[in-house]
């Protein structure tokens, strides 16, 4: 089953998993570099007025949402991997899998 959802999503999902060289100014890496310091070289999103869209699902969202494309990507603790219209907030696909998806930051090693 492992092998079935890992060969699903990168079939399915191929503009988040794709790694492309880009300017620091473009990065899309999880907060922002590769040392995750979230912090980025341009003006940031202007001031939130009100809710542009929303969704209904059936669990929480434990997971961080990936944005590429004009899509967002997000698991649930309902057993789905999420894809939606950025723009619109509208349902692309949703892929039922074995479990819950969350992310956790795990520990830095003591070697890193």
């Amino acid at each position: 089953m492992r092998r079935v959802l890992i060969v699903a999503l990168l079939v399915l999902c191929p503009p988040a998993f794709a790694q492309q060289s880009r300017s620091l100014s473009q990065s899309t890496s999880f907060r922002f570099d590769p040392a995750h310091k979230g912090v980025y070289n341009s003006p940031g999103v202007p001031k939130f007025h009100r809710t542009k869209w929303q969704f209904k699902m059936g669990g929480r969202i434990l997971s961080s949402p990936v944005v590429s494309d004009g899509t967002v990507y997000f698991g649930s603790d309902d057993h789905h991997l999420y894809a939606l219209d950025s723009a619109t907030g509208a349902e692309r696909w949703k892929f039922k899998t074995g479990g819950r998806i969350v992310s956790l930051r795990l520990p830095r090693s003591p070697m890193a």
